[in-house]
């Protein structure tokens, strides 16, 4: 091998491992930026689940007022019967 030719291999090898150094360095910077991303998202996921979890207490309050309203209309309908049955008993057109 002559000392051009040596030279030209050494060249070669420096211009690739300078071509590595720099997508090595994309490589990194990439893996930062989605890194960041990452966090980002956990983050929001924990906000996420506190928000849900604020939600689930809401909830539950309106499943009980829709109960206690059931309850109510029950009653009421069963009072609202019962007075008409005995209005009609009354006016004597009942069995």
């Amino acid at each position: 091998m002559t000392l051009d030719e040596f030279s030209a291999t050494v060249g070669a090898l420096r211009a690739e491992m300078e071509e590595s150094r720099r997508q090595r360095g994309r490589l990194f910077e990439r893996m930062e930026s989605i890194q960041q991303k990452l966090t980002e998202v956990v983050a929001a996921q924990h906000q996420l689940a506190e928000a849900m979890a604020r939600q689930g207490d809401v909830v539950e309050g309106l499943q009980a007022l829709k109960q206690r309203g059931m309850g109510v209309l029950v009653g009421v309908a069963l009072t609202a019967g019962g007075a008409g049955a005995s209005l009609a008993k009354l006016i004597g057109q009942g069995p």
